[in-house]
């Protein structure tokens, strides 16, 4: 009997024009399955990251914040310190010439690098005098130190400057503002004090070389931005004034800036127990300066009503830097003490790039005695701000 017949199976080919199509498509899945995965774990990382870095940079914060709480203590204790042992009419930042940045190792916070800088705003030009509310010579006195600072900074438009920053100030809100309507991002003067010194960022008094050159931060060693109080003489501290201001208020006596730092940084015989520094112990000793004081009795000599400014604020007579002897800075309103601190901190968690900067203003009173935090600004410090001590004293 013979075998059976096997038929054989006949199998499913693709048409000779669809060889590898599958294959391909399979390929193709596996990709973009690979793309996505690696999506994924990329997203992931990043989040893990931006997780990494929030949880660093808020824990610089608090340890940043940790250190002005101990500042504002250690102020305020200095202030009580030094009250209690010489009584109500002790002023304790009497000498306090604070200029530069400092490290200091801090109980607690020993993985930390921290630098502290602290620095007096009224030691600085205050802007607001340019209001036109302002008392007329005050106002004409500021305009004179702040061209000559202008100018000693190499702007190239000084004037342009000086008048933007008083229509800014300028109260009289039914002044329309067209130039600054008309702009590309569109906004209003502020019609009021200038309330912080990153406010001049908007004015397009800037050219590009002024901003090349980082010029408005430089300009923000010697002026800042500080409230007027009506009535009260906004006095600029002569003890932790820089150099360069000092020599912009006394631009006719070259030897009058010599002179007060000389007999400025020459120190006193006994400081009271908180004081820090060096500098006058009253205001009227400033005045004993003898070029100070030469100076002084030639301008009223010179000028019998007081070298007052002139009525019109669109006259442009006193655009010269000598005319700083028709207006001169105003004797009472030459200080020897603060009532405002500017505290820059930063911390770096050592052995990592995280870093963290702090601003924060205190306002001090020294007769309550009391210390409030006005401000704070966590902004990055500019490389200019931390070289404020080499430039004063350059």
């Amino acid at each position: 009997m013979g075998m059976p017949h096997l038929k054989k199976s006949s199998c499913f080919k693709f048409p000779r024009s669809q060889n590898g199509i599958a294959l391909i498509a399979i390929l193709l899945l596996f990709v973009m399955v690979v793309m996505l995965a690696v999506g994924m774990i990329e997203r992931q990382e990043l989040t893990m990251k931006r997780a990494k870095n929030t949880f660093q940079r808020e824990e610089l914060k608090q340890v940043a914040l940790g250190i002005e709480v101990s500042l504002k203590e250690m102020t305020l204790g200095m202030l009580n310190n030094a009250k209690k042992l010489g009584g109500s009419n002790v002023k304790p930042y009497l000498y306090f010439n604070p200029l530069g940045f400092f490290a200091t190792p801090l109980p607690g916070v020993d993985e930390y690098d921290v630098a502290i800088h602290i620095s007096d705003p009224r030691g600085r030009l205050n802007l607001n005098e340019l209001s036109r509310d302002n008392e007329a010579t005050r106002k004409q006195a500021a305009e004179n130190i702040l061209r000559s600072l202008l100018l000693d900074l190499s702007f190239e438009d000084p004037n342009a400057f000086i008048q933007e920053v008083k229509r800014w100030l300028d109260q009289d809100m039914n002044i329309s503002d067209p130039d600054y309507e008309s702009r590309d991002i569109p906004h209003k003067a502020g019609h009021q004090p200038l309330v912080h010194f990153s406010e001049l960022n908007v004015f397009e008094w800037l050219t590009e070389k002024d901003r090349e050159q980082q010029r408005l931060n430089w300009l923000g060693l010697y002026v800042d931005v500080l409230p007027l109080e009506k009535g009260k003489p906004s006095k600029l501290n002569v003890n932790t004034a820089c150099k360069k201001l000092l020599a912009s208020m006394f631009t006719d006596c070259p030897q009058c800036t010599t002179d007060l730092l000389k007999e400025r940084d020459s120190g006193v015989e006994e400081a009271p127990a908180g004081f820090m520094g060096k500098g006058f112990r009253e205001a009227d000793k400033i005045l004993e300066v003898t070029k100070v004081k030469e100076f002084y009795e030639e301008v009223a000599a010179n000028n019998p009503d007081g070298g007052n400014a002139p009525e019109n604020e669109n006259d442009n007579t006193n655009q010269n830097r000598s005319d700083v002897r028709k207006v001169p800075w105003p004797k009472d309103q030459l200080g020897v003490m603060t009532d405002y601190l500017d505290i820059y901190i930063r911390v770096q968690r050592k052995g990592t790039d995280s870093v963290f900067d702090m601003k924060t203003r205190f306002k001090v009173d020294q007769d309550a005695p009391k210390v409030e935090v006005a401000y704070r600004n966590y902004s990055p410090i500019q490389p200019i701000t931390l070289a404020n001590q080499r430039v004063c004293l350059d």
